[in-house]
């Protein structure tokens, strides 16, 4: 008996190979946008930017952490409904003096602070500074993917 060891692709059909390359491309097409979707769901339905009333009463503090212990201390309030039904508001500005290493003091000023100032994986924002904005968009970003 003689083995024949010849290319046995050509011998699969037509809609064999249709469904192969559909397949190839719809799956590579999903995970490019998931990728992309994450980062749009993020912004549009999670992580939704503070309302113009919302304030906190000291623009110029940490809102929330080590630097600032006291939740009361600066919570976020909405001025229009005089509540506080506001999730998070960052600071405008940044004003911090603290003791540092060996007894040091370190200020840190920062003015005209936005979102793209904070930096969660840093332990002086997460832990710090703005730690219930670094949690609210930790879980934004495990909800959107």
């Amino acid at each position: 008996t003689e083995i024949q060891h010849g290319n046995r692709i050509p011998s699969f059909s037509k809609g064999f190979w249709l469904v192969c390359i559909s397949s190839a491309l719809s799956c590579s097409c999903v995970t490019v946008w998931n990728n992309v979707a994450a980062g749009i769901l993020l912004e549009r339905d999670y992580l939704q930017p503070a309302l113009p009333s919302c304030q906190i009463p000291h623009p110029d503090q940490c809102t929330l952490g080590t630097l600032q212990p006291d939740p009361s201390f600066n919570k976020p309030f909405n001025a229009a409904n005089n509540d506080h039904s506001c999730p998070f508001v960052l600071p405008t500005s940044l004003n911090v003096t603290r003791l540092g290493q060996k007894g040091k003091q370190q200020s840190f000023a920062i003015q005209n602070l936005s979102r793209l100032d904070v930096d969660c994986s840093d332990r002086f924002w997460a832990d710090g500074c703005t730690k219930d904005y670094c949690h609210t968009l930790k879980d934004a970003s495990e909800k959107a993917g």
